[in-house]
Order: structure tokens, then sequence, then C-alpha cells
């Protein structure tokens, strides 16, 4: 006779737990291969975000690898966000979610690792990784057969990793550094959820070089972003005049790097190569690597959306509003002809 119970669990051999990695993107970078492969070794699902890409990276989508186009030209991580974690309702099939940016990489080696990661921490709804900041031995994009190098020690900054099935709703804020969770759609009325200090670090590569901290400056120009760059340099003795021409030496960008946004009273001087220990981060990884690459240049030139103005105002209400928010964010943004994501303004 065929049973037709469920299959049980023994209370040794825990159920799995699945993971699933969401992070938002804008145009081909040095890391998104990499990141890929790393990912996917790892996890068992990969959301891109692609905001506004000058190529179309919903080519990039594969087995266990999803692209949404959000056709948009503010930046609006927080909304982009907030929107698709409700939307996609990924609390259904998924235990934990790592919310990353494309330069942040997870500090496991195995699927395993992450999957004992979550089954000990199965109780707590928020953890929190530290930056361990790093940098490449190559200039060009993340291939795999560069050293990288990390800091030994962790930085100040955190990282939030949540727990899908203790949560709720939530509402990443400050590039996922904090959260709000909002209650019965409210943010008058929020829930507390248990969070605690994994202890880990959050391998961290900000920029590959002089030549990728350009990258970065050019495509993020806003002027908040810039200043937050230039008050780093000379939190760490770099000369004003050098920072704003970026004319730095390879002491000075380790110097940068090692102290990348630490709070004035965390600051270390004197950082040299020595400071740094290397990570076999990729491992094996390179063939893997290669073929996210090939898909990534394949990705056809895609128009872009310009600013006209009218986005800003919208923004600016959505994240004020306290009330029905995620109501509100549904009318206001949501899928528009074309498969992509933007604004209804």
């Amino acid at each position: 006779m065929v049973s037709h119970r469920k299959p049980s669990h023994s209370r040794a051999e825990k159920p799995p737990m699945k993971s699933v990695v969401l992070a938002q993107v804008r145009n081909p970078n040095a890391h998104l291969p990499a990141f890929l492969a790393h990912h996917l070794k790892l996890c068992d699902r990969v959301i891109l975000l692609d905001h506004n890409s000058d190529v179309d990276l919903r080519r990039l989508r594969q087995p266990r690898v999803d692209v949404f186009r959000i056709e948009a030209a503010r930046f609006a991580k927080d909304l982009f966000v907030a929107y698709f974690l409700k939307s996609l309702e990924l609390w259904r099939d998924h235990d934990f979610l790592f919310l990353l940016d494309v330069d942040e990489f997870l500090p496991f080696s195995t699927r395993q690792e992450t999957q004992a990661f979550m089954q000990e921490q199965r109780k707590t709804a928020v953890l929190s990784f530290h930056w361990r900041n790093g940098f490449s031995s190559a200039e060009g994009p993340l291939d795999g057969s560069e050293t990288l190098r990390f800091t030994p020690w962790l930085t100040p900054t955190r990282k939030l990793v949540y727990n899908l099935k203790k949560t709720g709703d939530i509402l990443p804020i400050e590039g996922n550094h904090n959260a709000r969770y909002p209650l019965f759609d409210s943010l008058l009325v929020q829930i507390r959820p248990k969070r605690r200090d994994s202890g880990l670090g959050l391998f961290h590569l900000p920029f590959i070089g002089l030549a990728g901290l350009r990258d970065k400056l050019a495509s993020f120009p806003e002027a908040e972003f810039r200043s937050k760059l230039m008050k780093d340099m000379r939190a760490v003795g770099i000369a004003e005049e050098r920072a704003a021409s970026l004319d730095l030496t390879d002491e000075d960008l380790m110097a940068f790097i090692a102290n990348y946004r630490s709070e004035p009273g965390g600051i270390r001087p004197g950082i040299t190569a020595a400071d740094f220990e290397p990570v076999p981060l990729l491992a094996g990884l390179q063939d893997d690597i290669a073929a996210q690459a090939d898909r990534l240049a394949a990705c056809p030139p895609i128009a872009t959306i310009c600013d006209d103005g009218r986005e800003a105002a919208l923004i600016d209400r959505l994240r004020r509003n306290r009330v029905f928010f995620n109501r509100r964010l549904a009318k206001a943004f949501g899928p528009k002809p074309g498969g992509v994501y933007g604004f209804r303004t």
C-alpha cells in the first residue's frame, strides 16, 4: 500500500531551510558575475533588481535567478525593496533573506554552511553581520583567479539578515543598515523583532582598485554620496586636494578601504597591505564566474529613463507616509508595459 503521509523528520534531522538573496544592481560591474556564482553556490535563489541599467540585465535570468527591471530615474532602494518583498511573498517559500549589495559576499563556503547557519539561528528574527572590508589584487572584473584580502577585524557597519518566518513586513532603510517593521501596514505601530549579532563578517569589496572607485563615483554621482567618500578620505588623513581629484597612492587606498564608512572614533590609522589577510572567497568558481560573465556580455543595450522631475515629489510623499504604507506603495509603483516596473507618476 502506498502511504500518502508526508515524510517526517526526526529530531536529529531537521527539515532543510530555504535561503534567498536579493540585491539591487545598476549597470554591469566588476562584481556581478562573481556575486552570482558565489551566491548560487551557497543559496537557493538569487533575485536581482535591475535599476535602470543601460543594458537589459533580464538576460541573466536562469534557473534560480530572477531579474526584475525597474525603469525609474531616481534612486529609491528602500521603496523598491519594500515593494518586491511584499509582492513576491518570499516568506511563503523561503526562510532566510540575505539583502545584499553586489559588492557584498556571504561568509560561507558551502551550501551546508549556509544551512547550518539558518538552522542555528532559526529562532531569531533578525541578525546582523558586520563588514570586513577588502580589496582585490587585480584591477579588472573579478574572475576567481585574483587574491582577495580582507581586514581580519569587523567594522562597526552592520547589515541585517531576516528570518522571514518571524519578521512579518520589512521596510529596510539606510541601505539595509537598519529596518522598520510595520504592523497592520502602519509605521505608527511597529513590531520589535528579536535581533542579535551573528558575530560573523560580511565580506565587502567596496570597489576594485582606483578605477573601481572612479566607476563607483560615476554610477552614484549624487553630491551626498560623494561627500561621504570625501569625508572618509579626510578621516584617514588623505589631503583634501588629493581626495577631490582622486590622486591617490596605493597606501591611501589601503587606509581608505580598511576604514570605509567607519565612524571617526573607529578609524584605524597607518593601515598597510600587511594588515589584510587573504581569503579564498572565490576558490573553485572560475568556470562558474566565466559563464556568468558570458551571460552578462550578452545583455543587449536598452534605453534608460531620464528624470523628468515628477518622481522626486512622489518618492518624498511615499517616504513620509506612515499609514497604509504598502497599499499606497503598490498604487504608486508596480508593473508597467514591456514587462518592467516603475513609478506611476
